[in-house]
């Protein structure tokens, strides 16, 4: 008895609903952004390498340093001339137009790796260690959200990095943006910027929890030594003795098996109708 035709239809239908539904997040990502009383400001950081002098009080001197002085440079331009010898600081700062803001924060995205952040020339957040640590040998993907004290008239805010690191440091703008704004702004930017996000991701997991039932389904058949003899080769080719290195290569093999027997389970006729059905069109 041959177990009937599942319905081939689903997986196209799942695929256009899902690029459906992240083409509209797309749209209304991008409407939000335009709509958005937010400030990118991203175009307006100016850095310098280097740590500041201090004053008698012990205060840093270029917490009141004019930004129009050409040792300010924007923020791709001074990545491009960086010094040998800048003593493991950077200075990045942003001026900031005065704005009808209650609740104002500040969002940074990664930063490498502490800093202080001053508003003018009061301390108003600081993270991490300011000299070499065990902390620092690993990089995170923490983004901050730092209250802003709500004031009349223009202000500037300084950033004061750390990181023993040569080509990690400072804050990372290439693929997302410096905001200031209202809290509740900031929160509806960011959620509308990383929506399809959110929805592919819900969708991997869910898709995971069914490749996860389709693999304890089929352990007793041979799917287990393909699972075993790629765990195998990853470790025999690579060599890597670290749990990281071994876990990122076995994706790379278990992932076409497992991908193969997601499809089998879920739009063909069950375990090894692919690779029969495609016998008659080879050779």
């Amino acid at each position: 008895m041959t177990r009937q035709p599942k319905l081939c239809w689903l997986l196209p239908l799942t695929l256009t609903i899902v690029f459906g539904v992240l083409q509209g997040a797309a749209v209304v990502g991008a409407q939000a952004s335009t709509d958005s009383p937010v400030l990118e400001v991203n175009d307006s950081l100016r850095s310098r390498w280097g740590d500041s002098p201090r004053d008698e009080q012990g205060r840093f001197l270029w917490l009141t340093d004019s930004l129009d002085t050409p040792r300010w440079l924007e923020q791709d331009a001074a990545k491009d001339r960086r010094p040998v010898d800048h003593d493991d600081f950077m200075w990045t700062r942003i001026e900031i137009s005065e704005g009808d803001w209650s609740q104002p924060v500040l969002f940074l995205p990664q930063v490498l790796v502490a800093f202080e952040v001053y508003l003018d020339t009061t301390l108003i957040y600081r993270r991490g260690d300011f000299e070499a640590s065990r902390d620092h040998k690993f990089t995170s993907m923490v983004s901050h959200l730092i209250p802003l004290p709500e004031q009349d008239g223009s202000s500037v805010i300084s950033c004061r990095i750390y990181s023993p690191y040569r080509d990690f440091i400072g804050i990372r703008t290439e693929q997302h943006e410096v905001l200031v704004g209202q809290q509740v702004d900031v929160f509806r930017r960011l959620f509308f910027s990383n929506v399809g996000s959110l929805i592919l991701g819900s969708l991997f997991f869910v898709a995971g929890l069914i490749s996860l039932a389709i693999f304890l389904r089929r352990l007793r058949q041979r799917i287990w030594y393909l699972l075993s003899f790629a765990w195998l080769t990853c470790i025999l080719k690579r060599r890597k003795k670290t749990l990281a290195g071994i876990s990122s290569v076995s994706r790379k093999r278990v992932r076409p098996a497992s991908s193969l027997g997601f499809c089998e389970e879920t739009i063909t006729r069950g375990p090894g109708s692919i690779i029969n059905d495609s016998k008659p069109f080879s050779g």
